[in-house]
């Protein structure tokens, strides 16, 4: 048997009643109810807008091409929330629970961990890294240079502007000065393996100290410098390193694990060439001080001598007159 159909609506049926209006606090309690539900969520963008407030929580907004939230991290959090400090710009990716604030309808990500992206998440390793090297003391031990090296080693790209910087410098202290360059690459994949591989060529190749440099750059361009290839390679290297990496605002791995910290190319060559106007006149002044000292020697071995002299003159004599004494008092006694 069919089923019946219902009757469709007439064109002068009563509509079906609408929904109760929702007041503007009830939806507004309606959507953080909906977004509390969500728990915690990851979210990736860029730090922008960083504000630290007067009660120590950081306010800032989170953005990439399409969209922006507000985001904060109350002061009790920033402890653990924080893999490396905030910066503008930096990539991260945040662990938030989303806040919906009734009085002002407004959304924020309340932050419990921020973790970079990228070169963040590299430069969190290099914390451990170096956290680990300064547990094992290679930070504390500073060898001291050789005040004249036979020779320098230079580790360094030979077509760099370290390079040129360290020979112009070498041509002003001590023009035929003995330096022997071993070429390495000095960024890029592979580099800090090759510029271990060169250290370790130069500490057996007889040199008295060795000069690791390169010129300026981004952190990236300098990244090799950071490598714990390089930094074993250092703390292994039987002679004393320079580091000359980049500028003074630039400090890697290899600086702190060097001898010496020099802040550019020139500084490296300057701690270990000396300067050969200086070196000529120490010498003279030490040669000066031998003659004087030899001098002064020979006037008291002189005056020794002569003392001696006088001395045996002076016993000689009262010998001679213990004899005649004695002689007259035999004559006196006939």
């Amino acid at each position: 048997m069919a089923r019946s159909r219902e009757p469709e609506p007439g064109l002068f049926d009563a509509p079906a009643p609408e929904p109760a209006p929702l007041s503007v606090g009830q939806l507004a309690k309606l959507v953080k109810a909906r977004l509390a539900e969500l728990g915690r969520v990851r979210v990736e963008g860029e730090l922008s807008r960083l504000n630290w407030a007067s009660s120590g929580h950081l306010y800032f907004t989170l953005k990439d091409e399409s969209a922006a939230l507000s985001c904060a991290v109350w002061k009790s959090a920033q402890a653990r929330a924080f893999a490396v400090q905030p910066t503008e710009g930096a990539r991260v990716v945040a662990t938030a629970r989303v806040d919906f604030y009734e009085p002002r309808g407004s959304l924020t990500l309340i932050v419990e961990r921020l973790e970079p992206l990228g070169l963040g998440a590299l430069l969190v390793e290099l914390e451990k890294l170096k956290a680990e090297l300064r547990a094992r003391g290679w930070f504390d031990r500073k060898r001291p240079l050789p005040v004249l090296p036979r020779c320098v080693g230079v580790v360094t790209s030979r077509d760099g502007a370290a390079w040129q910087d360290f020979q112009q410098t070498l041509r002003k202290r001590w023009p035929d000065y003995p330096v022997r360059l071993c070429h390495t690459q000095v960024q890029g994949p592979g580099a800090a393996a090759s510029i271990a591989r060169a250290i370790a060529r130069l500490a057996s190749s007889g040199v008295d100290a060795i000069a690791l440099v390169r010129g300026g750059g981004s952190l990236e361009d300098l990244w090799a410098f950071n490598e714990r290839a390089v930094a074993e390679a250092i703390w292994n290297s039987p002679v004393p390193v320079v580091s000359g990496v980049g500028h003074e605002t630039d400090v890697t791995l290899a600086d702190l694990v060097a001898d010496l910290r020099a802040h550019t190319p020139t500084d490296a060559a300057q701690s270990l060439i000396p300067l050969r106007a200086e070196y000529d006149e120490r010498l003279e002044r030490a040669f000066a001080y031998l003659g004087e000292a030899i001098h002064a020697r020979l006037l008291q071995a002189r005056h020794a001598v002569e003392l001696a002299a006088g001395r045996r003159l002076w016993l000689s004599l009262r010998a001679r007159v213990e004899r005649e004494r004695g002689a007259l008092a035999r004559l006196a006694a006939r």
